[in-house]
């Protein structure tokens, strides 16, 4: 079964899916690929099999605070509660989503933004553009590789490769918390 074929691709959505929907989705992609793989890892241990089943595991899990605690639809504890209004039931949720929206608009919002410039014996150039990120931290085929602080504004940086590693991973750092990350892969025009 290719990784494809077992669901490692994690799904697009469109960008006014509502979140709880997304999750959802995303949640029944992933039990889909855990029963897919079960089979195998208990016929005979098959190692990619163990592999997909693994990364499943670890993408219905929260980070944070709450690192390790899995998601499930009874078992999510919110950061803050809603009741439900006759508004919302009448009116798609209006109440609620404008509470959500409240939410967010008063969070810190960060931008993180990397641009691939060029490619020079085994070293990708890059700038990078910060918004509200004290920290970056480069990963090179998935091993740290350097960390630098920085302010708001762009930063250009230049990056080894070493021999084999083409995957390229700059995760942006707040009062000392993950608050962002670019990854993409060499060769590939687009940076997500």
């Amino acid at each position: 079964m290719s990784p494809k074929a077992a669901g490692m691709d994690l799904p697009e959505f469109a960008a006014d899916l509502p979140t709880a929907q997304a999750a959802a989705l995303l949640l029944k992609q992933q039990l889909a690929v855990l029963t897919a793989n079960e089979a195998g890892i208990a016929a005979d241990g098959d190692s990619e099999c163990l592999h997909r089943f693994r990364v499943a595991v670890r993408r219905t899990t929260r980070i944070g605070e709450r690192s390790g605690v899995p998601v499930e639809g009874l078992g999510v504890t919110p950061d803050e509660l809603h009741h439900m209004t006759a508004n919302d039931l009448l009116n798609k949720n209006e109440d609620l989503i404008n509470r959500a929206a409240q939410l967010l608009a008063e969070m810190r919002a960060q931008t993180l933004d990397v641009k691939f410039l060029a490619r020079e014996n085994g070293t990708v150039k890059l700038t990078v553009t910060t918004k509200n990120i004290e920290r970056l931290d480069m990963w090179v085929g998935g091993r740290p590789q350097s960390s630098l602080d920085v302010g708001d504004g762009k930063t250009m940086l230049a990056v080894a490769l070493g021999k084999r590693a083409k995957r390229i991973e700059v995760r942006g750092f707040a009062n000392e918390e993950l608050v962002a990350v670019k990854k993409f892969t060499v060769g590939a025009e687009e940076i997500g």
